[in-house]
């Protein structure tokens, strides 16, 4: 394990400084994966609905 100033100090108190750490998924993943990955649920609610991607446009649009 690793020993630093705020192990020392928090840890008896209870508290993992290591669990703090947020994993950032969009690392994980190579950009082909995440535009695979982005692009699935867009192509399933085309295939239910087709307007329903410009109603999404519109409510991005709107959102930022």
């Amino acid at each position: 394990p690793t020993k630093t100033s705020f192990t020392e100090i928090l840890g008896p108190l209870g508290w993992n400084i290591f669990a703090m750490f947020m994993v950032n998924l969009l690392h994980e993943f190579k950009l082909g994966v995440f535009k695979s990955v982005f692009r699935h649920p867009l192509d399933l609610l085309y295939a239910i609905n087709p307007e329903a991607i410009n109603i999404l446009n519109t409510w991005y649009v709107k959102v930022c």
